[in-house]
């Protein structure tokens, strides 16, 4: 039999690579009734590798459905072993309406099944009675006339004589119930609201990589390979970082970071002292006997503001059997270095590791960090969360919608190597393209990743995930010129959730663009009394021009923070986030409500204020209908005010249709963000 594996694009050094991957339980599995896997292999005619694709392999839940692809973590025959079979046992005897046979590969190889009971006897199981839920999905379901009682095994026979590809058997299951036993992914919902949308600022023809945000400059550092600014030019597997900071109320275009940081070698960002004054990024790579070693450096911010030259930071016993495969994440305080490596003890491809910093500045051997994260495929691009409980990482040897997916998992003790069952992070961030390197930005507002999605030659671009927020209005930057005298001189009391932990007395600055509301306020005794209400420093802010902020970009130094304002004027829009329109509807989406009943609170704080309500649809389709449906989503809204209290003439409404969408795309996030309400400050 031909042996033909499957190439998977290795994305973060930007090269095909052989990828037979494995991974552990991913999916939950449910039906009627409880469902039983195979835990024993009582033999096996022949085995692909003493590694990968052992019969072993196909002990367990299945590892790679429902999403199917080549996976080392299933059994494979030898290449010349024509009349393949493997017997597996269970626990105990058992009864059995359905068998559930999942193949990830050669499914039309299957050629019969024997049923081994507890006394020794076998049955022929009457294959003609299994259905496959899809020929792509290689389940194979038989639903057993009658039951078997005491069954002990099965043997399962495969004919590899004709088989184009090779044969792969993920898990064997019995049930009593009849109900067809299906695969679900492991899914982590928290991202389900999460908003998202590409970052344009950093993303170009290039291949975008390893974001870590500055919170002390309100920059973002990352990596980009393949790029013709590089110092070593177009080199899909060398890149230099660059960083893209925001200022004036904007981000402008991303930069190179340092000659001195951007060599001919592949300068990968891998991380940030949290005070923003050191920095670490992968180095020259050297050979030590038959180990190949990429450095890992560091370099030191200058009083010039330059960066100083790198230097190598001391990892024992630091190896990796490819160096080209290694991802590196330091943690903001720099005790923590977690890996990618390729080692003796790793169980595939890649493995995740962790090194400690020691009191003597050294860091520790890399560990390994356990079965419950690693596969026999990559695990790769791993980060932490502050308080260094929840792991987030990709991979490409767990279930998933395609390619490499974003996972997250929490740390069960003291050590570092027990970790929760990998949850994937679900369809707002992962697709059937490569995801990877995911980082908050300010936890738990927004995060960051990277994707090759809409890229037409598997280059990664960022894309930024907003969380919906308490705030219902969104009001767009004025220049200082336009601030009216009124809003100077207006007496200001300050109420905001910076949404960061405080843990000092604080001196604040709040600007409107280059207009300075308060500076070197102090709250102290506002930190003393909030401090145990959830680490926010909240500050009061009321003004009938500046609304529900929700994008507020700061600094945040030590002992010194500075807000950004936005607010709307008269004749100005602003968005009503997260008030969405079900599809061709003017019924709201399941939670909408809420956030209108913050305008509500707004209207009433300020009885003078009118307002217009713009309805919008998606583009395309016919335009009066369009605009009859705009019009119904704008008075939708008018009347849940009006019913509370608010007078018909304090608001007008105003029907679009089609005509002013958010985005022109077919992403469905994007689409639905088209089916909107906005609203205005009449003079």
């Amino acid at each position: 039999m031909a042996i033909v594996f499957a190439y998977v694009k290795f994305r973060y050094f930007g090269s095909m690579r052989l990828c037979m991957l494995c991974c552990l339980l991913a999916f939950s599995f449910s039906s009627l009734g409880q469902t039983y896997w195979a835990t024993k292999v009582f033999s096996a005619s022949s085995s692909f590798s003493p590694k990968l694709y052992k019969a072993t392999e196909a002990l367990g839940k299945p590892n790679v459905f429902p999403n199917h692809q080549v996976n080392g973590c299933s059994w494979a025959p030898a290449g010349n072993d024509l009349s393949p079979f493997i017997i597996l046992g269970f626990e105990k005897a058992l009864k059995a309406k359905q068998i559930a046979v999942f193949i990830n590969s050669g499914a039309h190889s299957f050629s019969g099944i024997q049923a081994i009971l507890s006394n020794g006897k076998t049955i022929e199981v009457n294959v003609n009675e299994a259905f496959p839920i899809a020929d792509s999905k290689k389940i194979l379901r038989i639903n057993l006339k009658q039951p078997i009682s005491d069954l002990l095994g099965l043997k399962l026979r495969f004919n590899t004589r004709f088989s184009k590809n090779i044969l792969q058997l993920d898990a064997v299951g019995v049930s009593e119930s009849g109900s067809p036993i299906e695969a679900k992914i492991s899914q982590h919902n928290q991202m389900d609201a999460y908003l998202t949308e590409p970052f344009m600022v950093t993303n170009t023809s290039c291949d975008e990589l390893g974001p870590i945000y500055d919170s002390n400059t309100g920059s973002l550092l990352f990596s980009r390979k393949n790029c013709n600014s590089n110092a070593e030019g177009l080199n899909p597997n060398s890149g230099d970082l660059y960083y893209s900071k925001f200022q004036d109320s904007q981000w402008i275009a991303a930069k190179p970071l340092s000659p001195r940081l951007n060599t001919y070698d592949d300068n990968e960002l891998y991380g940030l002292s949290s005070d923003g004054q050191r920095l670490y990024l992968s180095g020259k790579s050297r050979l030590e006997g038959d180990r190949k070693i990429k450095s890992i450096l560091l370099s030191q911010k200058l009083a010039t503001g330059e960066w100083a030259d790198p230097k190598p930071v001391s990892i024992a016993d630091f190896y990796s059997l490819d160096e080209r495969e290694n991802t590196v994440w330091v943690s903001p305080d720099e005790q923590v270095i977690l890996m990618s490596l390729s080692r003796e003890d790793s169980y595939g491809k890649t493995d995740l590791y962790v090194s400690l910093r020691q009191p003597n500045g050294q860091y520790a051997a890399p560990q390994h960090m356990g079965p419950s994260i690693n596969s026999a495929g990559f695990e790769f691009a791993p980060y932490l969360s502050k308080d260094k409980q929840i792991l987030y990482f990709s991979s490409y040897g767990f279930a998933g919608y395609g390619g490499a997916d974003v996972y997250v998992s929490k740390r069960k003790g003291p050590t570092w190597k027990e970790w929760s069952e990998p949850e994937n992070l679900g369809p707002k961030v992962n697709t059937e393209y490569f995801e990877g390197y995911f980082r908050w930005l300010s936890e738990p507002d927004s995060f960051i990743f990277s994707s090759t999605r809409n890229s037409r030659v598997n280059y990664g671009d960022f894309y930024i995930s907003k969380a919906p927020t308490s705030q219902a209005m969104e009001c767009l930057p004025v220049p200082t010129e336009l601030i009216p005298d009124s809003l100077k001189t207006y007496p200001q009391t300050f109420r905001w959730n910076m949404r960061s932990e405080v843990t000092q007395a604080v001196k604040l600055r709040i600007r409107i663009g280059d207009f300075i509301l308060a500076e070197n306020e102090t709250f102290d005794s506002v930190i003393s009394v909030l401090y145990a209400a959830g680490h926010y420093l909240v500050i009061e802010l009321q003004h009938p021009y500046i609304g529900f902020i929700t994008d507020t970009l700061f600094t945040d130094k030590p002992g010194e923070k500075e807000l950004y304002l936005k607010w709307c004027l008269p004749g100005e829009r602003a968005i009503l986030e997260n008030l969405l329109f079900e599809y061709d509807k003017d019924e709201l989406i399941s939670g909408s409500e809420n956030n209108l009943s913050f305008l509500l609170d707004w209207l009433r704080k300020f009885p003078d204020l009118r307002i217009a309500v713009h309805g919008h649809t998606e583009p395309g389709g016919n335009t009066a209908y369009n605009k009859r449906l705009s019009t119904q989503r704008a008075a939708k809204v008018k009347q849940y005010l009006v019913e509370r209290g608010i007078a018909k003439s304090r608001i007008e409404i105003i029907g679009h249709g089609g005509k002013q969408p958010i985005y022109n795309t077919n992403d469905p996030d994007a689409r639905q963000k088209n089916r909107r309400v906005e609203f205005g400050i009449l003079p």
